[in-house]
């Protein structure tokens, strides 16, 4: 009823279907709400929403209130949203469904840049693009290019220099450059939607809006986000494999909101890909040890990089019970009492707005825009300020000075590092569920979550090695057993996909999989068609060692594979020659315009017995000839990104020495920030180059690796600029290296950072 004053467009027809069970065509398990929306009750008896608003002590009014001008918002995580567009379409009509545009405008720095490059300031372009930088490289953040200048006396002389730059840019700025296409907005009309609105088709097709989402809006067609989140079919796909595994059809519903191992899991810190709980939030969780949905939900809000590093310490230490929880003012407690007196979430605003102040939940809700507001409206939020503090002092009794702290503690920091508490709720779920899955189905959705990932990206290999931290093993791949992603085997372990292996592409991989299984080499050459298996495919599996079911040394298949496949190819043709011969005794030559027909008409099925018979009579000497052990795991990290039948360190032995004054890298996380180290580690990869944006080294590169040692444990090396310099020539992936670092911790996340490089192997240093 607190909407009834509200006047909406009436839609004609079933908009809510998208999300609720009853009506929905996909599985109801494959979508996830977000945002605000978990705080109506509406949406959670309706089924829109699966979060019960009451039992966190959600807010509707954070959602929608008699103030806000704009629709309610509710977003929408699909496992699958491309199916969900074209059950759009389909149920709606294709011309009644149009995604949205987006527009771009000239920003301050955009239209610097762009400006500077059509003028050529300096001369030329490349001197353009030079000042241009400089000048952006300054600037601070400002919506107008006149407000960033009063800012900063540096900008103005950059300006007063080039005159003609802030003449055309001044005007030029905010304008629209460009527009393309909303990821996920779309809109649903009430008939045809070229009767009412312009539109436009981009090169891909897609019919969008030439409007973008307000005007949308203000003409009555509100957007809706359909929006795709890739754990969502983790958890779709882990389902499935437990399924086909165990014979279980498990759902999210079956799932123990306060299963104790689950909790356990994250507490010890097994948090590697779990939804939004991993990396960087690891150290929280071990520390914390979460043991509900509201203490995962805590985390995932204050371990964010904008909360407070004093307010996330604040937090940890009342939680443990190492500080005691203060307020104050008594009418703090019922707002801040679960976070232990620290303001984590915008809902815990607008409660001590209600109680501190008086206000209603509708005028607390516009607190959360003061920050966007300082720029806009400076004034307005000099009178908001000045009521609330009077609000508070007539309705609390509070002197002048404690109002002021308390707007400035909890109200002006608002849009600093506040945290919206539904949202956060709504995705905690989801990072329980994954939780879940990997305590008590760890082969399925590990399995699930490496095949979600780019077979060959740095972060399947990281999955690929939580595997064997927690017992699950991964099986090399095999042209015999493997199929194109990863899947569970019959033991419960996993097998490496064909998808893996670098160089075998899509159509080889079904090739081979529709001809499984095979009895020997000459047997896998002869069924798969050169064009399509052809020597790039086999001398990949050669190295991945997916051809080692055939018993032969790699280098062999790997070096003669055309002498089989020839031999192979050149007996089925004798044996269909001898076939025409049989069936025409007076033919002496097959007649060249017939060959062709002939061959066709007596042709012997790659899968046949025939086939097989003829294949398994041909004698293959094999060639002894093996690699050896370095090149062969090296080869094999070469095309899957690790070693499979070894370690990479074995080859090196003589390399590491090993002993009490090498840190091992799993004791990295539990050692101070400074703290020195030797480490013996290999390169595994380069993780990412850097360019430093400030300071006496500006412009130059810095990079992170990432590096394992003997054990198998990885960890971050940072390079600064000085030393990435010297040695970023020498740090190739598969290198060993020793060195002294230092550790470093952000976020409470610890790696290292190179102080000496001792020795890289082969190398001077």
């Amino acid at each position: 009823m607190r909407l009834k004053s509200k006047k909406y467009v009436a839609y004609k027809g079933d908009v809510h279907d998208l999300t609720v069970e009853s009506t929905h065509s996909y599985n109801i398990e494959g979508l996830a709400v977000h945002n605000s929306s978990a705080g109506s009750l509406v949406a959670y008896l309706t089924g829109t929403t699966s979060v019960d608003p009451i039992e966190y002590d959600l807010i509707f009014e954070r959602f929608h209130n008699n103030q806000k001008k704009s629709f309610p918002d509710i977003d929408t995580d699909f496992s699958n949203p491309g199916s969900v567009k074209e059950y759009i379409k389909e149920k709606y009509g294709a011309d009644r469904v149009a995604s949205i545009s987006n527009w771009s405008t000239l920003s301050p720095r955009v239209v610097i840049k762009d400006v500077a490059r059509s003028l050529r300031l300096g001369g030329d372009k490349s001197s353009a693009f030079k000042i241009a930088n400089a000048i952006t490289d300054i600037m601070p953040d400002a919506s107008t290019l006149d407000q960033a200048m009063r800012e900063s006396n540096q900008l103005s002389v950059y300006m007063d220099e080039y005159p003609e730059l802030y003449e055309y840019a001044s005007k030029l700025q905010n304008l629209t450059r460009n527009w393309s296409m909303h990821a996920a907005g779309v809109v649903i009309g009430e008939k045809a939607l070229y009767e009412t609105i312009p539109l436009r088709i981009d090169k891909d097709g897609h019919v969008i809006s030439q409007w973008e989402k307000n005007r949308c809006e203000e003409n009555g067609l509100i957007k809706m986000d359909i929006l795709g989140l890739k754990t969502l079919t983790v958890i779709d796909n882990a389902f499935r494999l437990i399924e086909v595994s165990t014979g279980e059809k498990l759902t999210v519903n079956d799932i123990d909101m306060t299963d104790k191992a689950s909790y356990d899991m994250i507490g010890r810190g097994n948090t590697i890909g779990l939804f939004q709980l991993e990396s960087s939030l690891t150290p929280f969780c071990i520390k914390l040890k979460p043991k509900s949905i509201e203490d995962i939900s805590a985390i995932n809000a204050i371990g964010r990089p904008s909360c407070k590093p004093n307010e996330r310490r604040r937090y940890a230490k009342r939680r443990l019970g190492k500080e005691d929880t203060t307020y104050d003012h008594p009418n703090l407690k019922r707002a801040l009492e679960k976070t232990y007196g620290v303001l984590v979430y915008e809902e815990q605003a607008m409660i001590v707005a209600q109680d501190c102040a008086g206000w209603n939940l509708n005028q607390a809700d516009a607190l959360r825009k003061i920050s966007k507001l300082k720029g806009k409206d400076p004034k307005l939020v000099l009178r908001t300020e000045a009521n609330f503090i009077k609000d508070c002092m007539k309705h609390s009794g509070m002197s002048y000075e404690l109002a002021c702290k308390i707007w400035k503690s909890y109200i002006e920091v608002l849009g600093g590092y506040a945290f919206n508490k539904s949202h956060s709720i709504s995705y905690s779920i989801i990072s329980f569920y994954t939780a879940w899955l990997k305590c008590h189905y760890p082969s399925e959705f590990m399995c699930a979550l490496i095949n979600s990932e780019d077979p060959n990206s740095d972060k399947a290999q990281e999955y690929i090695d939580e595997c064997r931290k927690i017992g699950v093993e991964i099986i090399p791949p095999g042209v015999n057993h493997s199929g194109g992603g990863y899947n569970i085997l019959e033991d419960g372990n996993i097998s490496t996909g064909l998808s893996a292996v670098k160089g075998v592409g899509e159509k080889a991989i079904i090739s081979m999989i529709e001809n499984q299984p095979y009895k020997s080499y000459p047997d896998f050459l002869s069924r798969n068609n050169s064009r399509t298996v052809g020597k790039t495919v086999i001398q990949s599996l050669a190295k991945a060692g997916a051809l080692d079911c055939f018993g032969r040394p790699r280098k062999d298949m790997h070096d003669n594979y055309q002498k089989y496949r020839s031999k192979a190819k050149n007996a089925i043709k004798k044996a269909i020659e001898a076939k025409i011969f049989a069936a025409n005794p007076t033919m002496k030559k097959i007649p060249k315009d017939r060959k062709e027909e002939l061959f066709e008409a007596f042709s012997i099925p790659s899968g046949s017995d025939e086939f097989a018979q003829i294949i398994s009579e041909l004698e293959f000497t094999a060639s002894d000839e093996e690699w050896d052990r370095k090149e062969i795991l090296l080869f094999e990290r070469a095309v899957l990104g690790r070693s499979i039948s070894g370690n990479l360190h074995e080859v090196f032995k003589d390399f590491f020495s090993g002993g009490s004054l090498v840190t091992p890298l799993s004791a990295i996380s539990n050692l101070d920030k400074g703290a020195r180290v030797r480490v013996e580690a290999i390169i595994k990869t380069k993780i990412k180059e850097f360019k430093i944006k400030n300071g006496k080294n500006v412009g130059k590169k810095f990079a992170k690796y990432l590096v394992e040692d003997i054990n198998g444990d990885t960890c971050g090396l940072t390079l600064w600029a000085e030393d990435y310099a010297r040695y970023r020539l020498m740090l190739r992936d598969g290198i060993p290296i020793k060195a002294i670092c230092r550790v470093n911790n952000y976020l409470d996340q610890k790696d290292l950072a190179l102080s000496t490089l001792e020795r890289v192997y082969g190398r001077e240093v």
